[in-house]
């Protein structure tokens, strides 16, 4: 322990140490800057009715500002905001049971996978929905809408934020709406911040992040061999999950083994990359890993 020499004066200062040896000798250098603060008066907590959601419901986030000594910072002027981030599904640590080590549930859709994976940006309409037909025009407009909930995801900016005042018992709830989002289909996390002024313009922040599903389910795969012989055949598991990490038997997979082909767009001359299935297998999930074996692929596949 070192006492500030400058008897607490602020400002920025230096430490020095050196270590000498019977053959070498070295030194070592360190920056300090002393700045003048108050101990916090009071705290700011943010809690949420769930820890996790799943799209299309809406999360309720409150802040509550109080004095530590027991009163409501009632009408304390209060800043918050909202960030989104990756999250990545990952049951195997929390499920030992389930036998999922090596199982992969991430989405294939990274920063530079996304340029030409139109899967990644594009939205899927089922083909029951009630809208409008898919033309150039909405399905580029998909791509803008999925192309800029990545940009936020990637850079973690601000996607909200309002400037309100804490009521009589000091609380506020921000009110989340989530919505439904079939493209990209990705767990995310939702950072909310809290951060209140007092009187006496001392500021103190409070956090929550929460989970974010897309959907009821998700879908692992395991590739039994990474390089295969051309005439051997193709083996994976696949398993749905719930986003507890229990099973969820059910669900109609249609899983397929292929490669991507480049496509010229005539008017942009734009390449954008296709999925060709080479085979396919359809199935229903159940409480257990499914095996699937696909036929031989050509070589360099």
């Amino acid at each position: 322990n070192l006492t500030n020499p400058g008897a607490g004066k602020q400002g920025k200062y230096s430490r020095r140490a050196q270590a000498t040896a019977a053959t070498n000798r070295g030194q070592f250098f360190a920056n300090i800057l002393v700045t003048a603060s108050r101990r916090p008066e009071f705290k700011v907590d943010l809690t949420a009715n769930h820890a996790e959601y799943k799209a299309g419901e809406s999360a309720a986030i409150k802040i509550a500002g109080e004095y530590l000594y027991g009163a409501p910072m009632l009408g304390r002027e209060t800043h918050w905001s909202l960030r989104l981030r990756h999250h990545d599904f990952d049951p195997t640590e929390g499920h030992p049971e389930l036998g999922l080590k090596g199982f992969s549930f991430a989405l294939l859709c990274n920063r530079d996978w996304r340029d030409w994976n139109s899967d990644c940006l594009i939205r899927t309409r089922d083909e029951n929905e009630k809208s409008e037909p898919v033309t150039e025009e909405s399905e580029a407009d998909d791509r803008v809408l999925a192309r800029e909930l990545w940009r936020m995801l990637d850079d973690g900016d601000s996607v909200s934020r309002d400037d309100i005042k804490l009521d009589d018992k000091g609380n506020f709830t921000i009110t989340a709406p989530i919505p439904v989002i079939t493209r990209p289909h990705h767990a995310f996390s939702m950072e909310f911040e809290g951060t209140v002024t007092d009187v006496n313009e001392q500021q103190i922040s409070g956090r929550k992040e929460v989970i974010v599903h897309p959907g009821d389910f998700y879908l692992g795969l395991k590739l039994k061999k990474r390089f295969v012989e051309r005439s051997e055949a193709v083996k994976l598991s696949a398993v749905a999950l719930t986003p507890e990490g229990k099973w969820h038997p059910g669900v109609q997979v249609k899983a397929s083994v292929g490669n991507w082909e480049s496509v010229t767009d005539e008017k942009s001359k734009q390449v954008r990359y296709l999925w060709k299935p080479l085979d396919q297998v359809q199935f229903t999930a159940e409480a257990k890993a499914r095996e699937i074996t696909f036929k031989p692929l050509p070589p360099a596949i």
